[in-house]
């Protein structure tokens, strides 16, 4: 089989497993290999996670997943996608890649009629959008959040408002004797000194807050 784009062999090998290993001799001509496989075995779920990542999941489901699809234009994974896009040469590896991606997942999809796309896509009356770079870094910093995202800076913005610095140092002390890091730090402690009042001088930065907690305390 031939895909536009590649300017070697590329071979594709399934274990007994499944498990393709993809071999190139161009970084470029691997990664559309792999855009390609990744089609093959997760089209749908390939497209549910850039629905979820651009707020898009209730132009197929419904009204049910509004909320959710507000909090994720709110986070503004998409936005984020297209300014790491923007500040990228397009001669560089990293955009050739992404766009090298594209192409294989693109050249997986076009090859299959409509009633060749996985039953997900039949049960829900609609169709495949083709893949560009922009879903892929969008997809990417949904990911990142979900492994490492955290509130703590919201929750502490909203209980220093309340508590002030005096009762956030007491309830979330800097010396904690208890934890066993995985690796020491080997430095001597100081208590945590906290040294940000609770903002005056942005508006609405509090109100935002509360809104951005309850959204997400609700999907």
């Amino acid at each position: 089989m031939k895909l536009a784009g590649l300017e070697g062999a590329v071979r594709i090998v399934r274990d007994r497993y499944g498990i393709p290993h993809i071999y190139a001799r161009r970084v470029e001509d691997a990664v559309c290999a792999l855009g390609y496989v990744h089609a093959q075995d997760r089209l749908w779920q390939m497209d549910m996670f850039r629905r979820m990542s651009q707020g898009r999941l209730a132009e197929i489901l419904g009204e049910s997943v509004l909320e959710q699809d507000i909090f994720c234009r709110t986070l503004g994974f998409k936005r984020t996608a297209e300014k790491c896009l923007a500040a990228m040469e397009e001669d560089g590896l990293p955009y050739r890649c992404l766009t090298a991606y594209c192409r294989g997942v693109n050249a997986h999809v076009a090859k299959m009629l409509p009633d060749e796309l996985p039953d997900y896509f039949k049960n829900l009356s609609y169709g495949m959008e083709p893949w560009n770079p922009v879903d892929t870094v969008a997809f990417l910093r949904y990911i990142a959040w979900q492994l490492c995202g955290s509130f703590d800076d919201l929750w502490l913005l909203t209980a220093a408002e309340k508590l002030g610095a005096d009762g956030i140092d007491q309830l979330f002390p800097h010396d904690r004797p208890y934890e066993t890091p995985i690796v020491p730090d080997k430095r001597r402690s100081k208590p945590r000194v906290f040294h940000s009042e609770v903002p005056e001088d942005v508006p609405g930065l509090i109100d935002a807050a509360h809104d951005i907690l309850a959204r997400a305390l609700r999907t």
